[in-house]
């Protein structure tokens, strides 16, 4: 798999983990996600794993992860990583971030904002008005919504949801008023 080079962080590992299947069960007790944590770790350590488990439950590096991932684009996940992959992904970093989640919210709103653009679903929307901290639990209903979207057939291009760029646009596509997908890119 090749990856565009201005694709965000926390994409080049999602997709990385996805193509080389690394578990992302957040109560693994075999391996721990032990190479996701590692890459995560990176982030904040330039390139070297903070130590031999890979992760401090120090709030300082919590934040500082959260802070390096920085904007967690979906249709960006969507477009370069495996589903259900990127949930699981979504799900380990919030696990291991909760404490700095719960008392910064870096990455929540966010993603609770997207969730509700990208299916109307009115609970999205309630748990922004509340500012509610993301909890891995949350990404399950989020999952079957998801699901449900992405195995729609668009009606312009015969493609899958997922294949077709018109539903999950690129940047470039959202500016370009005719419909397009990956078959005609």
């Amino acid at each position: 798999m090749t990856l565009k080079e201005d694709l965000k962080p926390f994409t080049i590992i999602s997709a990385k983990a996805s193509e080389n299947n690394w578990c992302w069960n957040l109560t693994c007790t075999t391996c721990g996600s032990r190479d996701l944590m590692k890459e995560f770790s990176k982030l904040i350590s330039n390139e070297k794993p903070l130590s031999r488990f890979y992760w401090s439950n120090k709030i300082e590096d919590q934040k500082a992860l959260l802070e390096a991932v920085g904007y967690i684009d979906i249709k960006e996940l969507i477009r370069n990583s495996k589903f259900p992959d990127f949930l699981g992904h979504i799900g380990l970093l919030l696990s291991s971030c909760q404490r700095a989640e719960n008392g910064f919210k870096i990455i929540s709103e966010n993603l609770l904002k997207q969730m509700h653009e990208l299916t109307s679903d009115e609970n999205f929307k309630s748990l922004i008005a509340v500012k509610k901290v993301l909890k891995p639990d949350d990404l399950n209903s989020f999952e079957i919504l998801l699901e449900n979207i992405l195995n729609k057939v668009c009606k312009e291009c015969d493609l899958p949801g997922v294949d077709c760029v018109y539903q999950f646009p690129s940047k470039e596509v959202e500016k370009s008023i005719e419909h397009n997908c990956k078959k005609n890119i």
